[in-house]
């Protein structure tokens, strides 16, 4: 079985390597079988900088697309080679990634949008975010609390709506975004029922995570888990009954049963950030990368199918120099000619 993970240097205040990478790995030999390198476009202001990011991938037969910071790669698989690009002025800070076989879906992080492209002429289809009510709403009780303290404006300040401008976002950091509120961290579309499922980090700063159910059609939208619910909800696979996530501040996977209830399970991998999460049809390979102030190679750990038991681990290191360290974001199937 061979994996694509996207790697990317865990400092990158420093950037000696202004690039991604794409490897390919041969899990059952814990081998690294080719790897990529793709350089991250700049759209510089004075509010912002680009840092050397390579976030979700997916594919398409054996055309292979990596979200970059502010643009989407297209890969030859075969070649193993960078065969196309496009970027759009609401591309800020891609997050994950996924596809029906015809769109392309990508999480804006900086804008809390999801985007939508046709995977033929890479033309936008719809965005959704960040001024739609569900992302509107919900905000915590020491919110609401703080805003209905102003005479001024009483509760009207608390229930007013983002206003959402069209114009060049691309060099927009999520750390200077007045649209980032959530933490939009991945977008999958599940072909069990045709919905798409988005993470997100936080609400408000103040609660933790959310699974949201987004129909691509209507682009009516539903909380299937509700905000404060992990603690940095990230990757998403869909097993038996099971929206199975990991929570990537907590050191822990968990998912939501058919019944709806949330469940939370230690990995034991401290300290580590959880982020990368494929189902092999038999067991979990699920990603940890270092904190920041370590320098220690990062891994990839398969675990059985409820993250009781730990049955291999590869450690991942040498793409970038030591005092960068090495961040996993995401983990995916190769296409099946592998």
């Amino acid at each position: 079985m061979r994996i694509l993970v996207t790697l990317k240097p865990e400092r990158y205040e420093q950037p000696r390597h202004s690039c991604g990478v794409l490897a390919e790995i041969d899990w059952a030999r814990k081998e690294v079988i080719r790897e990529l390198r793709i350089p991250t476009a700049s759209f510089r202001s004075d509010s912002a900088f680009m840092a050397p990011l390579i976030n979700g991938v997916t594919h398409i037969g054996n055309r292979v697309f990596v979200a970059m910071w502010n643009f989407i790669a297209e890969i030859d698989y075969e070649k193993f080679a960078v065969v196309d690009a496009f970027s759009h002025p609401n591309m800020a800070d891609l997050h994950g990634m996924s596809t029906d076989g015809k769109r392309l879906f990508v999480a804006s992080t900086s804008l809390d949008a999801v985007l939508c492209f046709d995977a033929e002429s890479f033309e936008l289809i719809w965005r959704w975010g960040p001024d739609v009510p569900l992302l509107a709403g919900h905000k915590p009780a020491s919110q609401r609390a703080f805003y209905e303290s102003i005479p001024l404006f009483g509760d009207r300040l608390a229930e007013r709506p983002l206003t959402f401008v069209e114009g060049e976002h691309r060099a927009l950091h999520k750390s200077r975004s007045g649209f980032r509120r959530h933490h939009l961290n991945d977008v999958v579309w599940n072909p069990a029922d045709g919905q798409l499922y988005v993470t997100t980090s936080h609400w408000f700063e103040e609660l933790g995570g959310a699974v949201i159910r987004l129909n691509p059609e209507t682009l009516e939208a539903e909380f299937v888990a509700p905000p404060d619910s992990f603690l940095g909800t990230h990757d998403v696979q869909f097993v038996d009954d099971r929206i199975v996530v990991t929570e990537s501040r907590g050191d822990s996977a968990g998912w939501v049963t058919g019944a709806g209830e949330v469940v939370h399970q230690p990995l034991g991998q401290m300290p580590a950030f959880v982020r990368g999460l494929h189902w092999t049809g038999e067991s979990f390979l699920t990603g940890f990368t270092r904190l920041r102030e370590s320098s220690d190679p990062s891994w990839i750990v398969e675990f059985d199918r409820d993250f009781e038991r730990e049955i291999s681990r590869m450690d991942i290191s040498g793409f970038f120099p030591t005092e960068q360290g090495c961040a996993i974001h995401a983990i995916a199937p190769a296409p099946k000619s592998a």
